[in-house]
C-alpha cells in the first residue's frame, strides 16, 4: 500500500482527543481489538485517532486513497454498516487494506454534519467479535458527538491565553461519553494566585497560567485525562478512570510538576496549588461542585494539598430524597415581604425555600441546603427557587407595576460557577424580568477567600442590572472587608442586635454605626426579625431604611399572602 503521514490541524487534534476517551470508553462495552476515526476528503483518508488493544491493525496520522479503505465502503453505504469477514464480502475482500490485515469483522458508521455534508466514519475491527445492534447505537452516539464538535467555533473550545480547552468541550465530551463510563472530575484551584498578580503584574500572572496549562497538557497525556480552564485561576479535569488511587497519583504528579520553582521575566516565581477530587456523581456540574466541596475543606485550612470527596451511607441515602424532591418539583416556596421603614409598604419580596418530608414535616432551608452544598446540588436547587419565584410572581395582579424586586438567597458556591450568570440571564429572559427586579441575598457567613472567588461573577450579574445584599450582616468577621470588595447594594442587619435593641445599649451603638456606614455608602439598611411593634419603632427611630419579620408579614405562600395582605398586590 501507498500508506503515508498526514498532518493533524488544530482541529483535528482537537478531535483525535475527543475520540481517545470515547475508545477508552467504548472498549469496556464492545470487546473489540481496533476503533478508529478517520477523515476523508473524497480522495484520501486520514487516520486522526486509532486505538488498538492487542494487535496493530491501524496506525494514527496514516493516510491512504480513499478507494482503497473501508471508510469508503461505509461512506458509499451512507449507513451503519457491518461486515463479518472482510475477506468474504464483495465490497471489501479485493482491497489492500483486507489482503493486508486478513479476515477481521467490521463496523462502520459515518460521520456527516448537520448540514448533509460528510466528514469520515468511524470504525471497529476485530478477529471474532460479532456486532450487534447495541454495538451500532454506541458507534452512532459518537459520531453524532464528533460531528456535533465539529460544528463549534475554535473560539469557542479553546480558551485564548492558555490554549486549554474550555468548559464547553468537556461538558460536551462528558455528557456524550457512555452513561455507565468511568469517570473522576478535579478541580484545581492555584494558591494565592492573586498576590502574584498584584505583586508581579498580570503580564507575569499571564505567564504562570499559560506554563500551568502546558504542564496539564502534558499530565493529561499521560493519564488519559483532559482540562480545562473553569475560570481565572481554576481549571477542571475529567479523567476516564474511577479507580482513585490511579487518579491520585496522576494528581500527584501534577502537584509536584507545578511546584517546581521557574523564573518568569527574570522573577522567581513559585507555584502550588489545591486541588478536590470526586469520583461518583450524576452529572458534570455535581462532579465539579462536589470537587469545589472537597477544595474548600483544603483552601481554608493549610492550602496546598489535594482532598477527596467522600459521602456515607445516610448521605447517600439522604441524597436520593433530596433529588428525588428536585426532580418531581416539590420543594416549596413561601414569600416574605420587606416593608418601607415610614410607610410600611412593601418594597420587595423575599422567596424563602422549604422541604416538606413525610418523615420530618416541613424543613427550612437552614436544615437541608448545607447538605445540598456538600453533595454538589445546591446550584439546582438555587436555580429552581429563582425560576419558580419569577414564575410564581408574575402571576400577581399589577407585579410587574409594582416595582417592588424580588429577593433570593443563594450560595457562594454557586455564585463561584462562571456559568452561572447565564443561566440567570436565561430565566431572566424567560419570563420577561429586567435584571433589576432580582436581587440575590448572599449570607454573611461568606468568607473573604469565598468572596473572591465570586467577585467576577458578581460584578458581571451586578452590571447587568442584578443587584446583591449582604443578609446576617454583623455577625462573621469579614463584613466591612465584602462591602470593600463586591458590589452590594443593601445590608440586612443580623436579628442578634434587632432582638437586643430595646435592652443592649451595645446593640443599639452597633446599629447607629451601620446606620452611618449604610449612609455613607448609598446601600439600603434593612432591619430584619422584627417582631414587636417596640422594635419596629425603635428601627424607625434609627433610621433604617427597610424592616421584615413577622410582625409584619411571616413567610407564607403566594395565595395565602394574596388573601392576607391586599395591599401587596393592589399597589
Amino acid at each position: 500500500m501507498n500508506l503515508t503521514f498526514g498532518k493533524m490541524s488544530s482541529k483535528n487534534v482537537l478531535l483525535r482527543d475527543a475520540a481517545q476517551s470515547f475508545f477508552q470508553a467504548l472498549r469496556e462495552t464492545i470487546d473489540a481489538n481496533t476503533f478508529f476515526l478517520a477523515e476523508n476528503d473524497g480522495d484520501t483518508n486520514l487516520i486522526l485517532n486509532a486505538w488498538n488493544q492487542v494487535e496493530t491493525l491501524v496506525m494514527e496520522g496514516t493516510s491512504l486513497p480513499l478507494e482503497n479503505t473501508y471508510s469508503k465502503v461505509v461512506c458509499s453505504k451512507q449507513q451503519p454498516t457491518i461486515i463479518p469477514d472482510t475477506t468474504q464480502d464483495s465490497l471489501t475482500k479485493d482491497l489492500p487494506v483486507t489482503q493486508q490485515m486478513g479476515a477481521c469483522s467490521l463496523l462502520g458508521v459515518p460521520v456527516v454534519l448537520r448540514d448533509g455534508r460528510p466528514f469520515g466514519t468511524i470504525c471497529v475491527l476485530d478477529r471474532k467479535h460479532v456486532f450487534t445492534p447495541e454495538d451500532v447505537e454506541l458507534v452512532k452516539r459518537m459520531a453524532d458527538f464528533i460531528s456535533r464538535l465539529i460544528e463549534l467555533e475554535e473560539t469557542i473550545v479553546y480558551d485564548e491565553l492558555t490554549g486549554m480547552y474550555r468548559r464547553a468541550f468537556l461538558e460536551l465530551l462528558f455528557y456524550n461519553l457512555p452513561a455507565d463510563s468511568k469517570k473522576a472530575v478535579a478541580l484545581l484551584d492555584l494558591d494565592d494566585f492573586k498576590k502574584i498578580n498584584d505583586t508581579y503584574g498580570h503580564e507575569v500572572g499571564d505567564e504562570v497560567l499559560k506554563r500551568v496549562g502546558s504542564v496539564l497538557g502534558d499530565i493529561c497525556a499521560l493519564h488519559n485525562a483532559h482540562a480545562c480552564r473553569y475560570a481565572e485561576d481554576e481549571f477542571v479535569l475529567l479523567f476516564s478512570s474511577t479507580d482513585e488511587n490511579r487518579v491520585l497519583h496522576a494528581l500527584e504528579q501534577l502537584m509536584e510538576d507545578l511546584s517546581q520553582p521557574v523564573a518568569i521575566s527574570g522573577y522567581p516565581i513559585l507555584v502550588t496549588a489545591s486541588i478536590g477530587l470526586c469520583t461518583h456523581a450524576a452529572s458534570l456540574q455535581q462532579y465539579i461542585q462536589r470537587a469545589d466541596t472537597a477544595l474548600v475543606q483544603i483552601k481554608r485550612g493549610t492550602k496546598f494539598g489535594i482532598q477527596v470527596f467522600a459521602m456515607t451511607g445516610w448521605d447517600k441515602s439522604l441524597e436520593f430524597s433530596l433529588r428525588r424532591t428536585l426532580e418531581d418539583q416539590r420543594f416549596l416556596l413561601v414569600f416574605q415581604p420587606i416593608v418601607d421603614a415610614q410607610n410600611l409598604t412593601p418594597v420587595a419580596i423575599e422567596a424563602l425555600i422549604r422541604w416538606e418530608t413525610e418523615e420530618h414535616g416541613t424543613l427550612g432551608p437552614e436544615l437541608f441546603l448545607p447538605f445540598a452544598e456538600k453533595i454538589g446540588l445546591i446550584q439546582q436547587i438555587d436555580l429552581w427557587v429563582i425560576r419558580e419565584a419569577c414564575g410564581q410572581l408574575l402571576t400577581w395582579p399589577n407585579w410587574e407595576k409594582s416595582g417592588m424586586t424580588v429577593n433570593v438567597n443563594t450560595s457562594v458556591n454557586t455564585l463561584r460557577d462562571p456559568e452561572f450568570a447565564d443561566r440567570v440571564a436565561d430565566i431572566l429572559k424567560e419570563y420577561k424580568l429586567t435584571p433589576e427586579r432580582l436581587v440575590i441575598e448572599l449570607n454573611e457567613n461568606t468568607s473573604l477567600y469565598d468572596a473572591n472567588l465570586i467577585e467576577p461573577q458578581v460584578k458581571r450579574m451586578a452590571a447587568s442590572g442584578i443587584r446583591f445584599a449582604l443578609d446576617n450582616f454583623g455577625q462573621g468577621y469579614s463584613s466591612l472587608g465584602i462591602l470593600k470588595l463586591l458590589p452590594i447594594s443593601s445590608i440586612k442587619i443580623d436579628r442578634i442586635f434587632v432582638h437586643a435593641i430595646l435592652n443592649d445599649p451595645i446593640s443599639e451603638s452597633i446599629i447607629n454605626g451601620l446606620v452611618t456606614i449604610a449612609d455613607k455608602l448609598k446601600l439600603q439598611l434593612i432591619a430584619g426579625g422584627i417582631e414587636t411593634s417596640e422594635q419596629r419603632d425603635k428601627m424607625r427611630q434609627l433610621k433604617c431604611h427597610q424592616m421584615q419579620g413577622h410582625f409584619f408579614y411571616k413567610p407564607m405562600t403566594l395565595s395565602a399572602l394574596c388573601e392576607t395582605a391586599d395591599e401587596v398586590i393592589r399597589l
